[in-house]
C-alpha cells in the first residue's frame, strides 16, 4: 500500500515542529487518573465479571463519584459503540484497531476472541507500552488472551507481539516510524479504524494535524476523536477551571486554542482529507446515542441529580467520527437521525451552509443591565439549589441549599431597603434540604414545599413561614423535589399550586397538586394529555388574565425539554392546557432549558432566567435572560452588559434562586461542578 506521510522532514526522523523526543511524563500520568475512573465504572456499571478487565490494572478500587462514573461510561460507551460497529460490519476485508496513547485501556482485549481476524494495535509513549506489557505478561487471564505472544525491549520500541495483538512503544510524533510499521502490516484495500481517546490533544497542533491528515491517507480509514471543546469561549466558568486544571497538572490541551468549537474540528478533518466528518457534543450523544433502556439502566445503578454538572461536562466534551471514503453506516446514524438535544455539526454543514438559515438568524434584541451587588455573610457564601421568595415589597427569604460540605437549613432574611442581611433562628425548623421551592402567598407567609436530602429521599414535608418563625404544615401526598411551584388565588383564596419533580425510586411527575392553608393539599385534574412528566420546569401565574404559563424541564431521561404552554382552570376546577403559538427554531432553541426561573414583571410580562440550556450559547450571545409578552406571545432574548472590570465574567446562573424586588432582579447563590476539575 502506499502512503503519504505530510510534515515528515526527508531524513524521516521528526516532524518540523519537534527538534527531539520529549516525553511528557506528566501527559502519561494522566493515565492513571483515567483509569481508576474507567475502573469504577467498569465495577459498578459491567454486570458481567469477566469483562472486568481493568482490575488487573487498577489493583486497588476507588469508587467515583455518580458524576464522574456516569461521565466516564458516556465516554466508555461511544468507543464501544463505534468499535463494535467497526467490527461486526461484513465488509470481507482485513481490519485494524489502532488505539492511539492507549495507556492502560484493555480494549482491545475485550474483543480478541470474538473477532480473531482483526489486528489489534495499541500505541502509546514506550514508558506506558513497557508498563502495560508487564501487567499483561504477569496476569495469567490477559496473557491467555493473546496468541504466541512475544515481549521484546529495546531502545526504540518496547512492544507485545502477537497473532492477535500488538503494542508498540512509540512517540506518535515520530510519524515517519509509525508509519512504516503500520504500513507493514495493512494492504491496499484494508480497513483501519484509529481511535484517539483524550490523546492527541496533548501533543502539539502542528503534531496533531500531521498525524489526522497523515492517518486520512489510508484508502479504507475512519478517525474517533474524544476531546474537549469551548463552546462558550474560555470565559465560561466550566472551561476557564477546565483549561486551568490541565494546566495546573502540566498536561496543557494544546490544540483546544485553535479548535474550541465542534464547527472547527469538523473543518480540520475535511481539511487534511476526511471527505465525511460527523461531531456532537457529549450532551447530544446521551440524548440521542443512548438507548432509553440503556438510560433506565444507568438510573438504577446509583442515586444521580447532577444534572447541570452533567449537561455542562457533556457540553464541553466531544465525539467526532470521520471516513476517509464515502460515508458508511456510523457516519449515516450519526448525521441522518433527527437529533432531539445537544449540538451537531456535519460535513455538508461546512461545505454547503444553510445561507438563508443564516440570514434568518437575526433577530431584534433589547439590552438590559446586570449590576452585582453582592450581599456578603459568612456561612452564606457559596450556596445552590437553595429557594428564595419574596417576603415584602423590600424584602425576600432565602433557605437551604448546597453549600460546599452539606445541605443547609439556614434561614436568612434579605432587606434590599437596608442592604442588610440577617439570620433567622426558628425552632423548630425544616431540616436541611435542596431542590425545594419558597411560594409567597401574601402578608408575609412563605411556603416551603418538599425538596431532598441525596437523591433518594424525596421529602414530603411542608412548611410555613410567617416572616419570623417555622410552623409544619400538612405534608405531600408524595415526597418530590426539583418540582415547580407558583402562587394563585381563586375566589379570593390564596393557594400554592405545584407541577412534575422526581419522587423516590426515579419517579418523575406530570401531575398537579394544590395547597390552601384551610384544606392542606388536594390532587387537581387535567383536562385532556397532561404535560409531558419532567423536573426542574418553569412555572408561573398572571392574575390579571387568569392564565399560566410552564415550560421546558428535564423530561425522564434528562433530555431538556422545548416547549411552552398555557394553562387556566375551569369552572369545575380543573387544569385545561394550551399550546402557544408555533415556535420558530431560533425560539425553540432559547426555551429548550431547565431549572430556569419565570419570574412576572408585569401583567401580562415575565423574564425567564438562567437554567441549563440544550446548547450553550456563545458569551456575546444574547439568551440567558429572555423577556416572555404572554398576551402577545412573543420572546425576546436580552443581552445583558456586565459593569467595567466585571466585563470579563460569565455568571453561572444554574441552581440559583431569583426574588424580583423594587423593580430588580435579585439574584441568590448558584454554581455548578466542573466535571472532577472542582467548583
Amino acid at each position: 500500500m502506499q502512503t503519504l506521510t505530510p510534515g515528515l522532514s526527508s531524513q524521516g526522523g521528526r516532524t518540523s515542529a519537534t527538534s527531539s523526543v520529549v516525553v511528557p511524563n506528566a501527559v502519561v500520568a494522566t493515565n492513571d487518573s483515567s483509569i481508576v475512573s474507567k475502573r469504577s465504572v467498569e465495577k459498578l456499571y459491567v454486570p458481567d465479571r469477566a469483562g472486568h478487565l481493568l482490575r488487573h490494572f487498577v489493583p486497588k478500587f476507588q469508587r467515583r463519584s455518580p458524576l464522574i462514573n456516569r461521565g466516564y461510561w458516556l465516554r466508555m460507551e461511544l468507543v464501544k459503540q463505534t468499535v463494535e460497529e467497526f467490527l461486526s460490519s461484513n465488509t470481507g476485508v482485513t481490519k485494524h484497531l489502532v488505539n492511539l496513547g492507549c495507556g492502560f485501556d484493555p480494549l482491545p482485549l475485550h474483543y480478541l476472541r470474538q473477532y480473531p481476524g482483526v489486528d489489534f494495535i495499541d500505541v502509546d509513549y514506550p514508558q506506558s507500552i513497557r508498563r502495560k506489557a508487564e501487567i499483561i505478561q504477569n496476569t495469567p487471564e490477559l496473557n491467555g488472551l493473546l496468541i504466541d505472544p512475544q515481549y521484546s525491549v529495546d531502545l526504540d520500541t518496547i512492544m507485545i507481539s502477537s497473532a492477535n495483538y500488538t503494542a508498540i512503544g512509540t512517540d506518535l510524533r515520530d510519524l515517519c516510524k509509525f508509519d512504516e510499521i503500520l504500513r507493514a502490516r495493512c494492504q491496499a484495500n484494508d480497513e483501519t479504524l484509529f481511535i484517539s481517546e483524550v490523546a492527541i490533544t496533548y501533543m502539539s497542533v502542528e503534531d496533531a494535524d500531521s498525524l489526522i491528515k497523515w492517518a486520512a491517507q489510508f484508502p479504507g480509514a475512519k478517525f474517533a476523536l474524544i476531546e474537549q471543546i469551548l463552546p462558550a469561549s474560555e470565559k465560561h466558568p466550566f472551561a476557564k477551571t477546565m483549561l486551568s486544571h490541565f494546566r495546573k497538572i502540566q498536561s496543557a490541551l494544546q490544540n483546544i486554542g485553535k479548535y474550541p468549537s465542534l464547527t472547527s474540528q469538523v473543518k480540520r478533518f475535511h481539511t487534511y482529507g476526511w471527505s465525511s466528518v460527523v461531531a456532537c457534543d457529549f450532551y447530544g450523544a446521551w440524548c440521542n446515542l443512548v438507548s432509553t433502556e440503556q438510560k433506565s439502566f444507568v438510573e438504577s445503578v446509583e442515586a444521580f441529580d447532577e444534572w447541570e454538572d452533567f449537561v455542562s461536562f457533556g457540553q464541553h466534551y466531544f465525539f467526532l467520527y470521520a471516513s476517509s471514503r464515502i460515508p458508511d453506516g456510523k457516519h449515516m446514524s450519526l448525521s441522518t437521525r433527527e437529533w432531539l438535544g445537544g449540538s451537531r455539526i456535519t460535513t455538508q454543514e461546512i461545505v454547503e451552509p444553510d445561507v438563508k438559515s443564516l440570514q434568518n438568524s437575526q433577530v431584534p434584541t433589547l439590552t438590559a443591565s446586570l449590576e452585582y451587588r453582592k450581599y456578603w455573610q459568612p456561612g452564606f457564601d457559596r450556596r445552590k439549589f437553595g429557594a428564595a421568595a419574596k417576603l415584602s415589597d423590600g424584602a425576600a427569604i432565602y433557605y437551604g441549599g448546597m453549600d460546599t460540605k452539606s445541605r443547609s437549613s439556614m434561614t436568612y432574611i434579605f432587606d434590599d431597603t437596608h442592604m442588610k442581611v440577617s439570620r433567622i433562628d426558628s425552632n423548630p425548623q425544616p431540616a436541611p434540604r435542596m431542590c425545594h421551592t419558597l411560594t409567597n402567598f401574601g402578608n408575609r407567609r412563605v411556603l416551603l414545599v418538599g425538596g431532598r436530602g441525596n437523591p433518594k429521599s424525596a421529602l414530603a414535608d411542608c412548611w410555613l413561614f410567617n416572616g419570623s418563625v417555622w410552623a409544619r404544615v400538612q405534608d405531600l401526598p408524595n415526597g418530590r423535589y426539583r418540582h415547580s411551584a407558583t402562587h394563585i388565588s381563586i375566589e379570593g383564596e390564596d393557594r400554592v399550586l405545584v407541577f412534575g419533580g422526581r419522587g423516590n425510586g426515579n419517579e418523575v411527575y406530570n401531575t398537579w397538586v394544590i395547597w390552601s392553608e384551610p384544606n392542606g393539599w388536594s390532587e387537581v385534574t387535567s383536562i385532556g394529555t397532561p404535560p409531558t412528566s419532567r423536573f426542574s420546569a418553569s412555572l408561573s401565574w398572571f392574575p390579571s388574565t387568569a392564565t399560566g404559563v410552564l415550560t421546558g424541564g428535564f423530561s425522564r431521561d434528562g433530555n431538556i425539554i422545548s416547549d411552552i404552554l398555557f394553562w387556566s382552570f375551569n369552572s369545575s376546577g380543573s387544569i385545561e392546557h394550551q399550546q402557544w403559538r408555533p415556535l420558530s427554531k431560533f425560539e425553540s432553541s432559547l426555551l429548550c432549558r431547565a431549572g430556569a426561573q419565570l419570574i412576572p414583571i408585569g401583567s401580562t410580562e415575565a423574564l425567564l432566567v438562567g437554567g441549563m440550556l440544550a446548547h450553550c450559547l456563545s458569551a456575546d450571545f444574547p439568551g440567558t435572560f429572555l423577556r416572555l409578552n404572554i398576551s402577545n406571545q412573543t420572546i425576546e432574548p436580552l443581552y445583558t452588559i456586565l459593569p467595567g472590570k466585571e466585563q470579563d465574567v460569565r455568571p453561572v446562573l444554574m441552581g440559583c434562586a431569583y426574588v424580583w424586588l423594587n423593580n430588580r432582579l435579585h439574584i441568590f447563590g448558584g454554581g455548578i461542578t466542573a466535571f472532577r476539575l472542582g467548583v
